[in-house]
């Protein structure tokens, strides 16, 4: 009911004035470039800037500051500037290929078979009991990374800087961030093959290459109830935050009012046989809110606590 209000809204307001209908262009279409124009003209970048240059409200404030109005022009005229780039068409059989379907499988693929391999590699190092790999599995490892420097420098040379101005800008800067660590590991590699040289401050980075597999959920992106899963995992996390905590005050009320009741009870009981367990399960506000969080979560039994 919601959606089509709002699209009712869009199609009857004043959004469209001035808009002659064109030829070939659908309803649905015209409705959708409307629904885009209303997002981003109350993007949150410009509603910042326009409050900073806006004399009644914070621009206020800002024109007692030195150069301050001055400043707060030239930033809104430069998120005006940003706001108005939009990616001209790219053509030509370099984008035709990395916006293909056959390469978003051969990307697909690839990632599959790394986290494959880095699966066996962690069971075999673990089984062996020793970090020393095995040397397919380092020329493996190089593959991997010079596959993710390639594939990133494949859709950066397309799209140029537009790469990070879009919106998928989140899904591209960790690929440029996957593409670093993978060349910083890939030298690590090589140095230590060659020259033998420790950089082991490098192995830091090692959690990351499980992390690869997520630049899946951007390529299969395409898969409708994948999609529907990850949005509703990224929009539920603050009511996750919130519900957490609600759990931690909750937790300290009765962590603080436990400690005190154990307390009165050890001051006029100090002999008594129950005394050593109270103090095992309640010695301060801190291990008081341990010991109920474990109640809560499966962690420690209640009826053991009771």
């Amino acid at each position: 009911a919601l959606r089509r209000g709002m699209e009712s809204f869009i199609d009857k307001g004043p959004l469209f004035e001035g808009l002659e209908p064109r030829r070939g262009v659908s309803k649905k279409r015209r409705r959708l470039s409307a629904r885009e124009k209303l997002i981003s003209s109350n993007s949150p970048l410009m509603h910042v800037a326009r409050e900073l240059a806006d004399p009644h409200g914070l621009g206020a404030m800002v024109r007692q500051v030195p150069c301050g109005e001055r400043c707060a022009k030239r930033f809104l005229k430069s998120v005006e500037f940003l706001e108005s780039l939009s990616e001209p068409p790219r053509t030509g059989c370099l984008a035709r290929f990395t916006s293909s379907t056959a390469f978003a499988i051969v990307v697909v693929c690839v990632i599959l078979a790394n986290t494959s391999v880095t699966i066996y590699e962690a069971d075999t190092l673990i089984q062996n009991q020793s970090t020393e790999t095995f040397t397919w599995l380092s020329i493996a490892e190089l593959a991997f990374s010079a596959f993710y420097v390639l594939e990133f420098l494949l859709k950066l040379s397309v799209h140029r800087l537009f790469l990070f101005w879009c919106a998928e800008w989140r899904w591209n800067v960790f690929d440029a961030l996957m593409a670093i660590l993978s060349a910083l590991s890939a030298v690590n590699s090589l140095l230590e093959s060659v020259n033998g040289t420790n950089m082991s401050f490098l192995r830091s980075f090692r959690f990351i290459k499980v992390s690869r597999i997520l630049r899946g959920l951007r390529v299969i992106s395409f898969v409708r109830q994948l999609r529907i899963m990850v949005s509703s995992i990224v929009g539920s996390a603050m009511a996750l935050v919130w519900s957490l905590l609600v759990l931690l005050i909750v937790e300290v009320v009765f962590s603080i009012l436990f400690v005190q009741l154990v307390t009165s009870y050890v001051a006029v009981n100090p002999d008594s046989p129950n005394t050593p367990k109270l103090l095992e399960f309640f010695p301060s506000v801190a291990g008081t809110m341990i010991c109920l969080f474990g109640a809560t979560t499966g962690g420690l039994d209640w009826i053991e606590v009771h």
